[in-house]
């Protein structure tokens, strides 16, 4: 499970992959860009939007190839 989220996680400045075992089987649950839930006051505010563009969501690292399922990302 570590191993997946660390290559789950690897083109994102800061990603919190939530991976399940049950009963010896692994699920996924989410992937969270932000800590705390964003529920936080970042200081000084101008941080928040820095921080939020850090993150690229049309970067070619991080799109799946069309027609793609997780498991061959893996």
């Amino acid at each position: 499970m570590i191993e997946y989220a660390e290559r789950l996680s690897q083109p994102f400045p800061f990603c919190r992959v939530d991976l399940y075992n049950i009963n010896g089987h692994v699920y996924f649950g989410e992937m969270t860009f932000y800590s705390g839930g964003a529920t936080q006051i970042v200081e000084p505010p101008e941080w928040e939007k820095r921080m939020g563009d850090w993150i690229d969501l049309k970067s070619e690292k991080i799109k799946l190839r069309k027609g793609a399922k997780l498991k061959q990302v893996l």
